[in-house]
């Protein structure tokens, strides 16, 4: 079962990373830190219309802002996802797309193996103020560094429609990461398990074109990977729902992930 562990909205911001370290010891170290991640059920939510709004009253992202991604199908059982440096600057309203997933596994091979053309997705440093932004906090030791948005200031991630992507990869430097949905419909990740996380990269390194030598390889190929790609390779995984109100957190460390988002939805994250 998903490693979910309840706590109120007053237990994020300055106390979020003290939370993360109760849930973890609650949970079970061993079991986390095998499975890479943890998710706090809060009630930090907000109606879709209110985010709506936000969105419409934000200053335009910069042209360096990532605002979508357009989609190579790969073989049937894996996809590329690029930046779309021609998406527009304009947006859209975000509508209530919610779906109750029948078969998390089955929907995540089908987005893989027919994947749309293009999908808008803004990825920014905050563009308005509001509460979303102080729900997270980075800890003492990344706050005391200069600031870097993604890493100790949090960055936007507002899906304008389904099926918005976040391929495979870790964090830089080996950092965990914290991704709030603070409203709208579910993500769906795919977290590999930190036991499988060496034989995934020697398998993308052996079927893939030869990669620079680098710590982030995995990140450069754009990959998505289906779920019928690592069962054939014995790598073990798990698809974690995340709702709005939660907080979904990786592990530092080798904890690969990728993520769908089901639909329009809004989630402040990071590093």
């Amino acid at each position: 079962s998903p490693l979910r562990y309840k706590c109120d909205s007053s237990e994020l911001g300055q106390e979020m990373v003290s939370t993360i370290m109760k849930a973890r010891k609650q949970l079970g170290p061993n079991v986390v830190d095998e499975r890479g991640y943890l998710v706090l059920e809060t009630e930090a939510r907000w109606p879709i219309s209110e985010l709506s709004q936000l969105l419409r009253a934000s200053t335009p992202p910069e042209d360096t802002d990532i605002r979508g991604f357009t989609f190579e199908r790969g073989a049937s059982d894996f996809m590329h996802a690029y930046i779309d440096g021609e998406a527009p600057r304009i947006f859209a309203d975000l509508r209530d797309t919610f779906s109750t997933p029948t078969d998390p596994i089955s929907e995540f091979q089908q987005w893989v193996e027919n994947p749309p053309d293009r999908v808008a997705y803004l990825v920014c440093p905050p563009l308005k103020e509001h509460a979303i932004n102080n729900l997270l906090d980075a800890g003492i030791r990344s706050s005391s560094r200069p600031p870097l948005p993604g890493f100790n200031e949090l960055y936007w991630y507002v899906s304008l429609e389904a099926n918005t992507p976040a391929p495979l990869h870790v964090e830089d430097g080996g950092a965990g990461s914290a991704n709030l949905l603070v409203g709208g419909a579910d993500k769906r990740w795919l977290v590999i398990h930190r036991s499988s996380a060496s034989k995934l990269e020697q398998c993308v390194r052996k079927e893939f074109r030869q990669p620079k030598p680098c710590s982030q390889f995995v990140r450069h190929y754009n990959l998505i990977l289906s779920p019928s790609w690592l069962e054939e390779r014995a790598i073990s995984y798990e698809i974690v729902t995340h709702r709005a109100g939660e907080m979904l957190v990786t592990l530092p460390g080798l904890t690969y992930h990728q993520v769908c988002n089901t639909g329009c939805n809004f989630a402040v994250a990071i590093n």
